[in-house]
């Protein structure tokens, strides 16, 4: 409060200097303007430095902050209902999502469990064109344990 108090009366100060200046002699306005303008604008930033600094260091720190991916292991997915035996390829229907709002939406689907042939999509639902490898089957890795997912066959081709 009174960084507040002191900053007010410097500004008053400046303000009146520069009437007085003006008054007397025009030719010192643009030195004078530019110096309230300064002061106003330290002033400005100490003030605002010192509310910030108030606040605590960590506050909502972990919960705004985006975390880093931590892969899963690769979950073998079998769609023998969706994909026929001699398909190559399949079209794949996402959807996830998390209860925590800073975990990235990151899924990776895979043609086989060494992830030879791979897709990362970002994003809350999408589809992915993958090469099958192993018949009717598929493998997918999430960005983080606690995500939860969907899939789908949503197209396949011969």
């Amino acid at each position: 409060m009174q960084t507040k108090t002191a900053i007010k009366i410097v500004l008053g100060v400046a303000t009146v200097a520069s009437f007085t200046w003006l008054y007397f002699d025009r030719s010192f306005e643009p030195v004078i303007t530019s110096l309230v303008t300064f002061v106003a604008f330290i002033g400005s930033l100490s003030v605002e430095n010192k509310i910030n600094a108030n606040e605590p260091i960590n506050q909502h720190v972990s919960s705004t902050r985006i975390q880093p991916p931590i892969w899963t292991e690769y979950i073998k997915v079998g769609a023998e209902t969706g994909i026929p035996l001699l398909a190559t390829s399949a079209k794949i229907q996402y959807r996830i999502w998390s209860d925590y709002d800073n975990i990235p939406l990151l899924i990776r689907i895979a043609s086989d469990n060494e992830a030879k042939f791979v897709q990362e999509a970002s994003g809350p639902s999408g589809v992915v064109d993958l090469l099958l490898t192993e018949n009717q089957t598929f493998y997918v890795s999430l960005s983080n344990p606690h995500l939860k997912f969907e899939i789908s066959i949503v197209g396949f081709s011969y």
